[in-house]
């Protein structure tokens, strides 16, 4: 089956359950996934075959609601290509956001030496993308699920980022450590169980759970603790930075200040208040 009469079986087959602009963007990654092609090249070799059962499969698991990341094993996280499984978040473009900021603020504070501890860390696309660009920071990540942690280290492995990945609990973080950071970096679970049934299927039956729910009917629970453990735990002119439910931003941004932070919040490239970023000056 050559491209064109690929593409128009896709978007018949998945008319029922994708827009044609979801269908254009999913249908461009299986190509580029399965030929190593771009949009660009496909443009100049349209007479390329595809395997029929190979994308048939992956319609099955389409129509399953299954997101094509996981389908595919893997999602980008600016130029670095991460491999995701149903034990890790999809990696989101407003978590790229956030790291970038705390890049920013780090080379401009001429901190790149930086001792930074990303809480809830997933498939490690934070850490990772921090250490590429700052080699002589020492960075930590921690997640609740071992098995989570295996597919962060795999990922650091390939890019060849040395990072102390560790198994704990945001809510009962027992560590102690003789040094304190320079960055505390979290995007912590902050949706409530009664938003489940306005989400989409792909996110409710496919990503772990324990990375987005509250179970408690409190959207801040997470925060909280990482709040209290940033106070003893971040030297002084450090800095603490929030992924944040956009709905709670301002919430988050207050229960900072409430603690002594001077605090910014920050809006994501569409316009929702999205990060805080709080500095300890005490």
């Amino acid at each position: 089956m050559n491209f064109l009469e690929a593409k128009k079986y896709f978007f018949n087959e998945c008319a029922s359950l994708l827009d044609e602009d979801e269908s254009e963007e999913l249908f461009s990654r299986i190509i580029e996934d399965q030929t190593g092609l771009s949009k660009i090249d496909l443009l100049a070799n349209k007479s390329i075959e595809l395997n029929l059962v190979t994308l048939n499969s992956i319609i099955d698991d389409l129509k399953k609601h299954k997101p094509i990341q996981y389908i595919l094993g893997y999602e980008w996280f600016g130029k670095f290509k991460l491999h995701v499984t149903e034990n890790t978040l999809i990696p989101r473009p407003e978590t790229e956001e956030l790291a970038l900021w705390i890049l920013e603020t780090l080379k401009e504070k001429n901190n790149q030496n930086a001792f930074i501890i990303d809480i809830g860390t997933g498939s490690g696309c934070i850490p990772i993308y921090l250490k590429y660009s700052l080699q002589k920071a020492e960075i930590l990540a921690m997640d609740i699920n071992q098995k989570t942690i295996e597919v962060a280290i795999q990922n650091a492995k390939n890019y060849a980022v040395d990072i102390d990945f560790f198994q704990d609990d945001i809510l009962n973080l027992f560590h102690t450590f003789s040094e304190k950071f320079d960055v505390i970096v979290s995007n912590p679970p902050y949706i409530l169980e009664t938003e489940k049934k306005g989400m989409s299927k792909r996110v409710t039956a496919y990503e772990p759970h324990e990375a987005l729910f509250v179970t408690n009917n409190d959207p801040l629970q997470f925060y909280r603790s990482i709040v209290s453990f940033a106070k003893n735990n971040l030297k002084k002119d450090g800095f603490l930075f929030f992924e944040t439910h956009q709905d709670y931003a301002e919430d988050v941004f207050n229960l900072c200040i409430q603690n002594g932070f001077q605090t910014e919040l920050k809006k994501d490239m569409y316009e929702n208040n999205r990060m805080v970023k709080a500095v300890m000056k005490d």
